[in-house]
């Protein structure tokens, strides 16, 4: 057991790491994702995903609501992410980037089940097509979430 920020394991000990929706609640994210590539191989590969409430798809009462329940320390953008993951040696690829829930509809889907996951659980194979389809019909704009690859050097 450790903290994401002091990885236990020797340098270049992976070929792949994975990080699902871990690393916005770090307390130093930057020092967690130079941990992430500290234990991976030359050539490894490193996929993650991050809460990406911004001001354009978010409401502030929800961003904030979000941070106090669930503990996160830091909303990242696309372009912050970018910016850390060349500063700790992974090499980021623009074309891997996956946006999800971008629609207006698929934003305010996930703030009321999220709010509420008990009571709409039964709910939840209607709640995520409505993302998917609503996702799927909108693109072009930045999501709640993200997810990145990139490959260490």
């Amino acid at each position: 057991q450790s903290f994401g920020e002091s990885l236990p394991f020797p340098d270049k000990s992976f070929d792949k790491v994975v990080s699902i929706s871990c690393l916005e609640h770090f307390n130093d994210p930057f020092q967690g994702l130079r941990e992430m590539a500290r234990v991976l191989k030359p050539g490894g590969r490193l996929a993650l995903s991050v809460d990406s409430l911004l001001p354009e798809n978010s409401s502030l009462a929800f961003r904030e609501w979000h941070k106090k329940r669930h503990f996160v320390t830091k909303y990242f953008s696309q372009d912050e992410m970018q910016g850390m993951l060349e500063k700790v040696g992974i090499k980021y690829e623009q074309p891997s980037t996956v946006h999800l829930i971008r629609s207006s509809a698929a934003i305010r889907s996930r703030e009321i089940f999220i709010r509420r996951p008990r009571l709409l659980l039964p709910l939840f194979p209607i709640f995520y097509s409505i993302v998917r389809v609503a996702d799927w019909m909108s693109q072009d704009t930045h999501g709640q979430m993200f997810v990145v690859t990139g490959t260490r050097q």
